[in-house]
């Protein structure tokens, strides 16, 4: 009450007096009700006012202990919480102290500003070492616009040392940015890790105005982060990964085609670095799966937009399309699928604009043998089988080609070995698998066999080979049991036909006749008494008219 009438030094004693009684009573219960009492007459408001309007380095250095002594012995006795639950009780005080809105005149405000300004510049150069975990540091931290981002994200940081949530008042659009920024600064997984879960929540609850604005916030950052990690590409990093997964979930609805470009260069060009070394296996499977799926957006956006670069980038980039190919053999599924789902995409595209390959890749069939009979059952054997169907159906003007052996030319006898084991296997697996996606990949992948054999390699024995294999009534008989599908219909046309002009040929010159007891026979007869009640399908029509011409040869 009597401030204004105490002199400055009169003012420093009594601080020190008022400081030697806190140490003195450190460990009592008189000093928590003490502090009490010194908040209840605004001592919090005068301490730092008075600091200013005096201006001496004694009462300034004093005042400071004060307050900090105040703040400890209050945060001890309100704001120590043992769990989620007080976090509403910590910010009510919190900012009933600090918070610019909880001060009753334009003067107050102004002296509270004065004040953080002076806090914060205590806080340089390295803010970490006066962090105390505490939610009321955290609110702190966005009460005032004085307080500059460089601080809040070293108290996010800090905060997610340990939490992976921010409290309810934080997950808003405000602050998605400042997670943004602690993903690609932090060099700390557990940080990294915790921010990206919190990220996520905030996202999940924000409004669609707002997850555009943050995609394209995002998307305008990407080549200046994959720009940084080029640099410093011999090392995987959590953080990296974690904001391609955010680029990748949060895509703007209008992407700019230079963005697009610019961020298929840079993340071809990380991806096709060799020299990428994780420790964490999980790490890499991670990085790679990112970095894929981001190719397969990139090129699907462009491809909507009627822009061929992005495809072209990765057709040129030296050393992309061969990581990509050996990505599929990859222990993790994910990245396998992925890889199998570009590569798809990329044939696809390329063939459809006809491009001439500069360099042709090649797949090995007893490889793709051997994946089909360990992934049958899962997502991998199914895209596997549409990138063969692809491989097959286009002609030789493709970037991936087939390989028979490992000899540079094989033999007729090679390539029909090689064509009937890979028949074979994707016809067990028609028999043994009830996936509907892999059914219908399986009968293409079979048509696209014949295609092959017809149109590109121009040869009547392989096709007749392939088209005389016993277990291929068997596969019919069997799928005849199940469901017919369009796709199976297509199938047996074609192999109908094949079969037709097979044995045309070889009763040429002979009086050789089909018996009605042989395998040839059992299965028209049996194609014929089960599709009759498909009759009405225009396939099945075909199917029964072939069936019959076959049958009177």
């Amino acid at each position: 009450d009597n401030l204004d009438t105490v002199g400055t030094e009169e003012y420093s004693v009594f601080l020190k007096v008022l400081l030697n009684f806190m140490y003195e009573n450190v460990n009592t219960d008189v000093l928590p009700e003490f502090c009490d009492i010194l908040f209840s007459k605004g001592y919090l408001i005068m301490l730092p006012k008075t600091q200013i309007i005096r201006n001496d380095p004694m009462v300034r250095k004093v005042s400071t202990q004060v307050i900090g002594e105040m703040l400890k012995i209050l945060a001890a006795k309100y704001l120590t919480v043992k769990d989620n639950d007080n976090i509403d009780t910590c910010k009510d005080i919190h900012m009933s102290t600090v918070s610019n809105g909880s001060l009753a005149t334009l003067e107050q405000r102004i002296y509270l500003e004065k004040a953080t300004d002076r806090f914060v510049a205590m806080l340089h150069p390295d803010p970490d070492i006066y962090y105390t975990h505490n939610p009321a540091i955290l609110f702190w931290a966005f009460t005032s616009c004085r307080i500059s981002n460089s601080i809040r994200l070293r108290v996010l940081s800090q905060w997610f040392k340990t939490e992976n949530t921010l409290p309810e008042d934080l997950i808003q659009s405000a602050v998605w940015e400042l997670l943004l920024n602690v993903l690609i600064q932090s060099k700390d997984n557990t940080v990294v890790t915790n921010c990206m879960e919190a990220l996520n929540i905030c996202i999940e609850r924000g409004d669609e105005t707002a997850k555009e604005e943050f995609s394209t916030l995002i998307w305008s950052m990407l080549p200046e982060v994959l720009s940084y990690s080029l640099i410093n590409c011999n090392e995987i990093e959590t953080n990296i990964c974690y904001i391609l997964d955010v680029a990748i979930a949060e895509l703007p609805s209008r992407m700019d085609q230079s963005v697009c470009l610019k961020v298929a260069v840079l993340i071809t060009t990380l991806y096709s670095k060799n020299t990428v070394d994780a420790k964490d296996v999980n790490l890499k499977y991670h990085f790679e799966f990112v970095c894929l799926k981001l190719c397969l957006l990139l090129l699907d956006v462009s491809i909507k937009q009627n822009d061929d670069k992005v495809l072209l980038t990765y057709i040129n980039r030296t050393g992309f399309l061969p990581c990509v190919l050996s990505a599929t053999n990859s222990s993790d599924d994910k990245v396998a699928c992925t890889s199998l789902q570009l590569l798809t995409c990329i044939i696809f595209y390329f063939t459809k604009n006809n491009y001439k390959p500069k360099l042709v890749l090649e797949l090995q069939t007893d490889l793709i043998i051997k994946s089909l009979r360990q992934d049958s059952e899962n997502e991998r054997g199914t895209s596997l089988l549409q990138l063969i169907h692809l491989i097959l159906s286009s002609g030789p003007n493709t970037p991936i080609v087939l390989t028979y052996d490992l000899t540079e030319q094989p033999s007729q006898i090679q390539q029909c070995k090689a064509l009937r084991a890979l028949m074979f296997r994707i016809q067990l697996m028609l028999c043994c698998r009830d996936s509907k996606n892999q059914s219908s990949g399986g009968w293409k992948t079979l048509n696209s066999i014949f295609k092959h054999a017809i149109l590109y390699k121009n040869d009547s024995n392989l096709v007749a080979s392939l088209t005389s294999q016993p277990w291929t009534h068997t596969l019919i008989r069997f799928q005849l049991t199940q469901n017919i599908t369009q796709e199976f219909l297509a199938f047996a046309q074609n192999w109908l036909n094949l079969l037709k002009i097979t044995i045309k040929k070889g009763k040429e010159g002979t009086n050789y006749h089909i018996s009605k007891y042989s395998l040839i026979a059992k299965t028209l007869n049996m194609l014929k008494n089960n599709l009759n009640e498909e009759e009405s399908k225009e396939t099945s029509k075909n199917v029964l008219g072939i069936v019959n011409e076959i049958l009177e040869l």
